[in-house]
């Protein structure tokens, strides 16, 4: 039976195993050299698959960055061609502009914190609650989140969401808690009041201004607001007047489109990533404990 190892820590509190421990253990193992050559070459299979994977999402997340800086501030047409000097005007906040394209603040095409529960709501009303948490870039774990009766909830589990609306986390926006809701199931769903809740306007598309946001367009802004401060937080007045760019509804769709494409291609090589990471696991339980052999 293998010996249980005990951690100990070192003066500067950093935990080790000593060598005299290590080598006691005993390892369980095939005595032949094949076997263990076959295990081996199965679990490295696995293991250039995952960094192959990995390679390609890297690869598509360039992509996807170069298309966002030069699709999203229109230097490049939704054709894949790049707009010449003429095709530009000056803005004094963004330089140049495309024309036919505008520059307008938030709160011209968002509606922001439109609705919260208030406190009439009944006291057994159960919702499922998204924190600050929860949410990293462009992803909402909803798994993660927990149920409330409206009586035991947090007094900061308020605001009412819908389908595609935007959640901005108003808290040190550098780390991009940053995702756009989608009801994931028939449950009641509220979001903390820590986030923005941005909802769209007519001829407005979310996607396309939601991944302005997320790109050094909004970064820049979220930067020169929080500079400075001890704690990094931005104000709904400060993102009511969040400049963005703002072309055509049509021109919005297309550029969304191709964006998105890219984003749907990551998600689908990060979940294969998951996959093979079960599956490596699994060979590893079955394979190294000999619970299932190799000829």
């Amino acid at each position: 039976m293998p010996i249980r190892i005990n951690k100990e820590v070192s003066q500067n509190n950093i935990p080790y195993i000593r060598l005299s421990t290590l080598s006691k253990m005993d390892i369980r193992y095939p005595e032949s050299l094949p076997e263990q050559t076959a295990i081996a070459n199965i679990l490295s299979k696995v293991d250039e698959a995952i960094t192959s994977v990995q390679g390609s999402i890297a690869a598509a997340e360039r992509l996807k960055k170069s298309l966002m800086q030069n699709l999203l501030t229109g230097r490049m047409k939704p054709d894949g061609t790049l707009r010449k000097e003429d095709e530009f005007y000056i803005d004094e906040k963004f330089g140049k502009v495309p024309k036919g394209w505008k520059v307008k603040k938030v709160k011209y095409l968002f509606h922001m914190n439109q609705n919260t529960l208030s406190n009439k709501t009944d006291d057994n009303y159960k919702f499922s609650y998204i924190t600050i948490e929860s949410v990293n870039t462009e992803h909402i774990d909803f798994d993660s989140c927990p149920e409330f009766l409206f009586k035991d909830s947090p007094g900061r589990a308020r605001r009412i969401i819908k389908d595609n609306d935007i959640l901005i986390s108003g808290v040190r926006p550098n780390l991009k808690a940053f995702a756009i809701y989608n009801k994931p199931d028939s449950n009641n769903w509220i979001c903390s009041t820590g986030f923005h809740v941005l909802t769209a306007k007519e001829k407005v598309c979310p996607q396309f201004f939601f991944y302005q946001i997320l790109s050094s367009i909004g970064a820049s802004q979220f930067h020169s607001w929080v500079a400075g401060s001890n704690y990094p937080a931005i104000g709904d007045s400060d993102m009511k007047n969040m400049l963005l760019y703002t072309p055509l509804y049509e021109e919005q769709l297309v550029i969304n489109q191709k964006i998105e494409n890219i984003s749907k291609t990551q998600k689908a090589k990060q979940e294969k990533i998951a996959v093979l990471e079960r599956l490596k696991k699994s060979l590893m339980q079955n394979l190294l404990t000999g619970v299932v052999r190799i000829k």
